[in-house]
């Protein structure tokens, strides 16, 4: 049996109590402002009085060795993440010029002594989203790892729990020297003035149905057809009443606009906020569904067995 803790719903509250801070240029890439590795070594060299001899002049100095062994080794140690961010809320239309901080962890949720592996910012262009970014991790050993990104609306380079748009990490994703990720980012808003509606009617007719009353629901929407860990970009979670199946539901606090997603849901049987593959009932939808600001999207959801699946 296979456990799949939607991060949203554990981490999320740790993670916005937490002050992350990311490189304000893309050019920084998680490197010292102060120019790196490489000070020291040049310092030792022009200062040395052995830059006067033969052993500087002849080809210990110009041997491609030196020049070859610097390359490959910092070339080796490099990987390049790039990907799509997309983000249609309530700030899409106020944020050009604004960075847009991606950055990639070690560990998840962070902590504040606990700085992000890499990162970079990214300018939203005059022509809005989507658009694309890329930049290079450098010095990075094979692991897995956390993107997080987020819209800096107040330009302070930290995030702002209660109103910048973000996209939190879904599983991790393993990066190794040499690398190219492809990784899309989708920022969804926080807080927004006039969210969408989602409701509908919830069925069940399998083996916990005679359980269910007083156990929680949980209901995402993805922004992709469903995979095996991936996180929602928004959930929340209904009781089953006592009078059990079926029973109607109504969420008006959607903040997602003008973008297909995908609902899915499942009863959470033995109460642990977790989706056990394989065993709890469930629903996903396959067919994209549209959300937008202030409309209400019907969304049905017909809890069914793993094994009818």
């Amino acid at each position: 049996m296979r456990k799949v803790v939607w991060p949203l719903l554990v981490i999320f509250t740790l993670v916005l109590s937490i002050t992350l801070v990311v490189c304000t240029t893309k050019e920084n890439n998680g490197r010292d402002d102060d120019g790196g590795p490489n000070d020291d070594v040049d310092d030792d060299t022009s200062d040395d009085d052995t830059s006067d001899d033969d052993t500087t002049d002849d080809d210990t100095t110009d041997d491609d060795t030196t020049d070859d062994d610097t390359t490959d080794d910092d070339t080796a140690t490099d990987a390049t993440i790039s990907g799509q961010i997309k983000y249609n809320g309530e700030h899409a239309a106020d944020s050009e010029g604004k960075n847009i901080s991606v950055m990639i962890f070690a560990s998840w949720p962070p902590t504040k002594d606990k700085a992000p592996v890499c990162g970079a910012a990214f300018p939203v262009p005059a022509l809005g989203f989507p658009y694309n970014y890329d930049f290079v991790c450098h010095d990075i050993v094979e692991a897995q790892y956390y993107p997080m990104a987020y819209l800096d609306l107040n330009g302070d380079n930290q995030f702002d729990n209660t109103q910048e748009p973000y996209d939190y990490p879904g599983p991790p994703i393993t990066i190794k020297p040499g690398d190219s990720i492809d990784y899309d980012i989708h920022l969804v808003d926080i807080v927004c003035s006039n969210p969408a509606t989602m409701s509908g009617t919830i069925t069940y007719t399998g083996q916990y149905a005679g359980s269910a009353p007083g156990k929680h629901i949980y209901i995402g929407i993805l922004d992709k057809p469903i995979q095996e860990g991936e996180p929602p970009v928004y959930f929340n979670n209904v009781t089953v009443p006592g009078g059990g199946f079926p029973f109607n539901y109504s969420f008006n606090n959607v903040c997602l606009n003008d973008s297909v997603f995908y609902p899915m849901a499942y009863l959470d049987v033995d109460q642990d906020t977790q989706f056990d593959f394989g065993v709890e009932p469930w629903d996903a939808k396959t067919s994209p569904m549209t959300f937008t600001f202030g409309n209400t999207t019907d969304v049905d959801l017909g809890l069914v067995d793993p094994t009818k699946k």
